[in-house]
């Protein structure tokens, strides 16, 4: 009969494997999709593919050595983290793409509709795994797991918050939102393991029911994700402007230009991560029309170096009342 060491001798084997795996998959992607913000965006996203394909796989093995249904659920976010992170390479895919006759603005939107799929999925999951956690806590006889359950937790918790930090490091450089919903799901990995080596642990100890009750807080926690993803997405999708500074910033840009007597109507417009803007000028009543045409081109251009994230400005130009 295996012993605990026996036992633990395979998942340290498979720890090992998907780090190795992982770190040469690192290697092997790097500046492969190029370097400027939609290429390290994929990247990001790649890399998400391939380390959960990787942990999923292990969880999956764990989860039907040890016995655990909580490992199993992990297991089941760990691989849905895949198909949402593909969702996320083809949104930052079609937002890459050049403005066209249909979509004179671009293609930002694709970016978080992708983030408001991946927020539907995780949903989804969530709720089919709440379903079956509590069906089974209501069985009278629940088994208990074997230690496999514990050692694979713990080897995934700490794979998975590395795999976190090296995501969110490419969210702060490219500021995608598709990406950041990606990466948000990444973390939840991470406190889902929490709750499911104190799940797992406790079912060891000689309570079988915490390693199902884990599970259904695993899945709770999963639906609440995707619905603060949604949420984010959809106000991103609806125009909202997130920095309230952003429209001051533009009516101090305009009024910087001494013969600016007015600024009204400043209207800001998100295409995904990038936006439009149209403000109204006041001018002076005899200035000529060239005169105040040269003072807003000034003031688009001027705009348009100061905030990375403007792509159009449009000024109108009205006389002084």
């Amino acid at each position: 009969m295996a012993g605990p060491v026996d036992e633990l001798l395979p998942v340290a084997a498979g720890g090992l494997g998907i780090a190795v795996l992982s770190v040469l998959g690192t290697h092997t992607m790097k500046g492969r999709f190029g370097t400027d913000r939609r290429g390290c965006g994929i990247e990001g996203a790649v890399f998400g593919i391939w380390t959960n394909l990787l942990l999923s796989a292990f969880k999956v093995w764990a989860g039907l050595v040890s016995g655990s249904f909580a490992v199993l659920a992990d297991a089941i976010h760990s691989l849905s983290d895949v198909l949402t992170s593909a969702v996320v390479v083809a949104g930052i895919h079609v937002s890459g793409r050049e403005p066209d006759r249909d979509h004179p603005l671009g293609h930002g939107d694709a970016e978080p509709i992708a983030g408001l799929i991946v927020s539907i999925l995780l949903v989804v999951v969530g709720v089919e795994f709440a379903r079956t956690a509590v069906e089974r806590l209501l069985k009278p006889d629940i088994p208990q797991v074997t230690v496999v359950a514990i050692a694979a937790t713990l080897v995934a918790l700490a794979y998975k918050w590395w795999v976190t930090l090296w995501v969110k490091d490419v969210v702060e450089k490219v500021h995608s939102p598709a990406l950041k919903a990606d990466a948000e799901h990444h973390a939840s990995d991470v406190l889902s393991s929490v709750v499911v080596l104190v799940g797992v642990t406790g079912s060891y100890i000689g309570y079988p029911r915490l390693d199902w009750a884990a599970g259904l807080i695993v899945s709770a926690w999963v639906c609440w994700v995707g619905f603060s993803v949604g949420r984010s997405n959809i106000r991103m999708l609806m125009g909202t402007v997130e920095d309230p500074t952003v429209r001051q910033r533009i009516k101090d840009l305009a009024l910087a230009e001494d013969d600016v007597k007015n600024v009204h109507r400043v209207l800001i417009h998100y295409t995904g991560l990038e936006f439009s803007v149209t403000l109204h000028l006041r001018f002076k009543r005899d200035m000529l029309l060239s005169e105040a045409h040269e003072i807003a081109r000034r003031i688009e251009d001027t705009i348009l170096d100061d905030c990375a994230e403007c792509k159009y400005v449009t000024v109108h130009m009205d006389p002084a009342r």
